[in-house]
């Protein structure tokens, strides 16, 4: 006779771990475009505009007002900056570098956990703008400020600046937007979206941002991931739409061009229409080239005051430096990143005030790099980047959907990587952060931060 024991039953884990994300699961099928690929952006952008830079004849420099400074050592540090990044990516990646097809499945429970997460982000980020307006009221911000602004007077993006100034710690919530309306159109295209509105609220108030603040990067860190994911997940039978997608890259530079004009003409143009210039086409498309040809050669200045100088670098980790509290205990720690007692950023108008043309300030990537950590800290911090960015990938086309997050937030930098070091700046740090409270609310609902394939 078999004696049964009592005792506690075996209970199911709260949240069982299905690997394929079960029956309720929602599929989404995803295609990378060629002009997807990371290393696409980087090879062409990074090295076709450098070395269009070094070619480019003095007429050019002229009308930007610049001193032509970026040669052919510079355009070496370029290229060896832009070989190590690609190395760090391929070594990561592998094979899965060259996936362009595979499948995310999000079980309904994470699907409902990332609409309550949607929500809020979305609530975050319009309660910061609206506080930092209410700020920028108390601050002495009027109807005529915008007034001004919207018609064009010369220095008036430069008076509202003044009295609308970002408040630290709070106005850093807004940097969540590109993760709300990326997750935002990742729930959509899954058949999960309950909050439509967030997508079209949140890019109208990076447009408002973007034409009052001239911070057009806030627009193109929403517009950028939301027209990604958008053409990764064209069904493949849509063959006319995939064709169109190949060639986005084609529409896109007038599409730029369009966007440069309208805010140009709200910015500098307002300064500069009776200037001899030209027509204002002929003004727009000088500006435009010159908004990158001058931040590849900005890249050289920089690196030619600073390689032989004594200093805490800057540029690939100023997203630390800006941090309220773990940039104060660098400082303690460290030091202070200046010149002479003056900030960096400081440091860094003045000289283009005494040197260049002060309205072209961007200072590239790679370059500038090298003159903060040398050619050994260029390869090395290239090359984490391209591992960084390899990972994502690898997990993305696994089914990751945290990494495909990350992965479309991220391709913003692959675009300005030649304007600007943005993976090392504080916005893109936070909206790391927002990638991170993801994983974090997947992880609780299914028991892992990513739904494997």
């Amino acid at each position: 006779m078999t004696m049964l024991r009592s005792g506690p039953r075996p209970t199911a884990p709260a949240n069982p771990v299905e690997p394929d994300g079960g029956p309720d699961a929602a599929t989404l099928e995803l295609r990378l475009p060629w002009w997807a690929m990371p290393m696409v952006p980087v090879v062409l952008l990074a090295l076709g505009v450098a070395w269009w830079t070094l070619r480019a004849p003095d007429s050019y420099f002229a009308v930007w007002e610049v001193n032509r400074v970026f040669g052919p050592e510079h355009m070496r540090l370029q290229v060896v900056g832009v070989a190590a990044l690609v190395l760090g990516f391929v070594l990561v990646t592998g094979r899965d570098g060259l996936v362009r097809h595979w499948t995310v499945r999000i079980p309904a429970r994470a699907a409902r956990a990332l609409q309550r997460l949607e929500l809020w982000l979305a609530v975050l980020v319009i309660a910061a703008y609206v506080i930092w307006v209410g700020s920028a009221a108390l601050g002495g911000a009027t109807v005529d400020h915008v007034a001004a602004v919207l018609a064009g007077e010369p220095g008036s993006v430069t008076a509202l600046k003044r009295v609308a100034r970002p408040i630290t710690g709070l106005t850093t919530f807004t940097q969540f937007a590109p993760v709300a309306v990326t997750l935002s159109v990742l729930l959509w295209r899954i058949g999960r979206s309950r909050r439509r509105w967030a997508i079209p609220v949140m890019l109208l108030l990076a447009l408002g941002r973007a034409l009052l603040y001239a911070e057009r990067l806030a627009l193109i860190e929403l517009a950028v991931p939301v027209v990604l994911l958008l053409a990764m997940t064209v069904p493949a039978h849509r063959r006319g739409r995939r064709i169109a997608i190949g060639l986005l890259p084609v529409a896109a530079v007038p599409a730029l061009w369009g966007l440069f004009a309208v805010f140009e003409s709200t910015r500098s143009w307002t300064s500069h229409a009776d200037g001899g210039r030209g027509t204002f086409t002929e003004y727009v498309t000088a500006r435009l080239l010159g908004y990158y040809g001058t931040a590849v050669n900005n890249s050289a200045v920089y690196h030619d005051a600073v390689a032989d100088r004594t200093h805490l670098m800057f540029y690939p980790v100023e997203g630390i430096w800006d941090m309220p509290v773990v940039g104060s205990l660098a400082r303690v720690l460290l030091g202070d990143p200046s010149f002479g007692g003056v900030s960096v950023p400081d440091w860094w108008m003045g000289l283009m005030e005494q040197q260049n043309n002060p309205e072209f300030v961007n200072t590239g990537t790679f370059v500038v790099v090298a003159g903060d950590v040398g050619v050994a800290g260029l390869v090395l911090c290239c090359a984490a980047l391209g591992m960084f960015l390899g990972v994502v990938v690898r997990r993305m086309v696994r089914g990751g959907p945290v990494a495909l997050i990350v992965f479309a937030v991220s391709y913003v930098g692959l675009l300005e990587i030649i304007r600007l070091p943005y993976f090392g700046q504080g916005r893109f740090l936070v909206t790391l952060l927002g990638c991170l409270l993801v994983a974090l609310v997947l992880r609780r609902a299914t028991g892992s931060s990513e739904v494997r394939r």
